[in-house]
């Protein structure tokens, strides 16, 4: 490792998924100060800093709501306080609900709205005004491959066409403060439940020009790349990790 995030405090939301771990875990590796992580099941995010503390990294475990105002100002007031600021905010938090506008309840999508798009938010309102206030910093924020496209998942494909959209107002805003505000998007990633449905995760693989999913390591790279100096004068991109998925304009996808 080359050391890219060396003495950066660094927090991750959505730190017990998939995604939010490999981030972590690469953070710790490119030499992150603190790695901050943050969930809402408090006993588990606790226990998983602990685990990394057990292995000689710097980390904290905090319970955060990101879909609530009070949690993230409880959250960045106290790494105010304890660690000095932040220095990189990685919005990675997110849930889905795979219906289309005609079956979506409306209790379902404000669900997604409120954590997928007001969580980003308020992560980048409460931590950019700490880190424009302070030393300056990097936020990126987790998109997908389905704000390009006509995704069949109606408040997911919405929220995330709004984290892009978000990201380069913020940047716009945030950029002349020191903060660089970027996104990426990832292409599909299997999850636990997508272990059922072999014949979905197969037709991404073939549609996808280098054969295979993404895998949570190439997001946390991508990741890695624009909170780090590397990306200095990288501000309001969005990074699109899909294998060229969106590149193959014939693309055949089964259920």
């Amino acid at each position: 490792m080359s050391d890219r995030l060396k003495n950066k405090t660094v927090l991750v939301t959505g730190a017990l998924g998939g995604l939010g771990s490999a981030t972590i875990s690469l953070a710790a590796r490119e030499g992150a100060g603190t790695v901050v992580l943050a969930d809402l099941d408090e006993g588990r995010v606790v226990a998983a800093a602990e685990q990394l503390r057990h292995d000689g990294v710097s980390a904290l475990g905090i319970a955060l709501d990101v879909a609530s105002e009070p949690s993230w100002e409880s959250l960045v007031g106290r790494l105010d306080a304890e660690v000095g600021g932040l220095d990189v905010l990685v919005n990675n938090a997110g849930i889905t609900n795979r219906f289309g506008v005609l079956e979506t309840r409306l209790e379902d999508w404000e669900r997604v709205i409120s954590v997928n798009l007001t969580g980003v938010f308020l992560g980048m309102k409460h931590a950019g005004r700490s880190m424009a206030g302070t030393r300056g910093g990097s936020i990126v924020n987790v998109a997908s491959f389905a704000s390009y496209t006509g995704y069949r998942a109606a408040s997911y494909a919405a929220s995330k066409w709004g984290v892009r959209g978000l990201t380069q107002t913020a940047a716009d805003e945030l950029g002349a403060h020191g903060v660089r505000v970027n996104s990426v998007s990832p292409g599909f990633v299997p999850t636990p439940l997508t272990q059922n449905a072999p014949n979905l995760v197969r037709s991404f693989s073939d549609a996808t020009p280098l054969g295979r999913t993404c895998a949570p390591g190439d997001i946390a790279a991508a990741i890695v790349y624009l909170a780090s100096d590397d990306a200095a004068y990288v501000c309001g991109h969005d990074l699109l990790v899909d294998g060229g998925f969106m590149s193959n304009t014939i693309r055949e996808i089964r259920a």
